[in-house]
């Protein structure tokens, strides 16, 4: 979460990132792999560095989808809690 943090907030290297956070490189590396894979972040090049930056239409959309699991769940609990007492009752 925090190199995506990070990344949210401005554009970073990935020896940005190591310094930032005190981990090491092959961590930083793989963190912002599996974010890349995720779509959530995007890679430019400048000179012989990679910079990374937020996806941020994936970003929304991830943010999105967060949301409306949260909403079904929250909508859909009370019939839960309902029916649950209704076979506590009936027993």
């Amino acid at each position: 979460m925090a190199v995506l943090k990070l990344v949210f907030k401005n554009e970073q290297c990935v020896g940005d990132l190591v310094t930032k956070l005190n981990l090491s490189q092959p961590k930083v590396s793989l963190i912002l792999k599996e974010l890349r894979d995720l779509k959530l972040v995007l890679v430019k090049s400048s000179g012989k560095k990679r910079i990374y930056l937020i996806n941020k239409i994936m970003f929304d959309q991830y943010i999105s989808d967060i949301k409306k699991m949260l909403s079904d769940f929250e909508d859909s609990r009370p019939n839960e809690i309902i029916i649950r007492r209704k076979v506590l009752l009936s027993n």
